[in-house]
């Protein structure tokens, strides 16, 4: 596999808003799949080999290694044939996107890979076990928003609560029960007195270590609060109540050199209940979850699932 993907440029896209939008890169990936432009319902999630003029090579929706190299194989194949007039590369003005989240990366702020696993409910004597289903997400902070995390006195034991818009971005944006498909996000209104805390654990030079405590909790029971607020709309009004409550412990080195975290390490354990559409699951009843955060990789760009409703006006489309 390693091997046959050094013949091809990988590159990623949400197949939703490529089925849905009106962006030219949306119009030109629906109109060389489907033969036409317009949305389309369904799901068009899979791997796409496109020759560099648009050309689809070949495609197929699996997650099985073997096939994707078969996959691989065959679009390789097919490329060889190609004339000379399809190898071309398109003209890049005619798939140019107007707008898209990626182009708001908080470039001098904290970005987080947030990764979500199901675990067995939480008990006194019970070994933590992680599932094999998991999701991944990202969490973008401004540099000021970054910066408010730290106490306002980095002096050892000074401890602080974090901003409250920071808090209800965790409570109900981050901490959201994806683990097994898509979900929508909590309104701020369903927060449940949600508290996250920093404390100057240690200094060492101009590093200083940060230990985060609380807990948060949201809950949703009714009509669709963010209803023509966000791409994520679900078709129809919710059609059951959710909920979830989490405990949180977390460590992070911030350099006052550098003005920036240098690690940034966050747990967060809890119960989710209900259910939400697409987030495929098949009881309402409570059960284990957890989440991870740590500092992403050097060029990871992918924007948060809920970046639309952050509500700052950094991380706001151009009007």
């Amino acid at each position: 596999m390693r091997e046959l993907v050094k013949q091809f440029v990988p590159a990623t896209d949400e197949v939703w808003r490529l089925q849905n939008d009106d962006e030219p890169e949306c119009r030109f990936f629906r109109k060389t799949v489907l033969g036409n432009e317009a949305p389309t319902r369904g799901s068009m999630q899979g791997t796409y080999v496109f020759a560099p003029s648009g050309k689809l090579l070949a495609r197929l929706n699996s997650n099985n290694s073997d096939a994707i190299a078969e996959l691989l194989e065959k679009a390789w194949s097919k490329w060889e044939k190609l004339p000379a007039s399809e190898r071309q590369l398109l003209d890049p003005d005619s798939v140019e996107p107007g707008f898209r989240f990626e182009q708001l990366y908080p470039k001098a702020g904290l970005v987080l890979r947030r990764t979500a696993r199901d675990l067995p409910a939480l008990g006194k004597d019970q070994k933590i076990q992680a599932g094999k289903r998991f999701n991944r997400d990202a969490i973008w902070l401004s540099a000021d928003e970054a910066h408010s995390l730290l106490p306002k006195t980095l002096e050892l034991g000074q401890r602080q609560q974090l901003p409250a818009q920071l808090t209800k971005r965790f409570a109900c944006l981050v901490f959201v029960d994806n683990v097994r498909g898509q979900t929508i996000p909590y309104h701020p209104s369903e927060d449940r007195d949600s508290s996250l805390w920093a404390e100057v654990e240690a200094i060492q030079g101009t590093t200083v270590t940060i230990k985060f405590s609380g807990q948060t909790a949201a809950f949703a029971k009714g009509p669709w609060l963010f209803k023509g607020k966000t791409v994520w709309d679900p078709p129809q009004e919710r059609q059951y109540s959710h909920s979830i409550s989490i405990q949180v412990l977390g460590n992070a080195t911030y350099d006052t050199a550098a003005k920036k975290f240098i690690a940034f390490e966050l747990l967060a354990l809890g119960t989710r209940s209900g259910r939400t559409i697409n987030n495929g699951r098949a009881t309402l009843d409570p059960s284990g979850v957890g989440f991870a955060c740590e500092l992403a990789p050097l060029g990871w760009t992918i924007p948060p699932t809920f970046i639309d409703v952050y509500d700052v006006e950094w991380a706001s489309p151009p009007k």
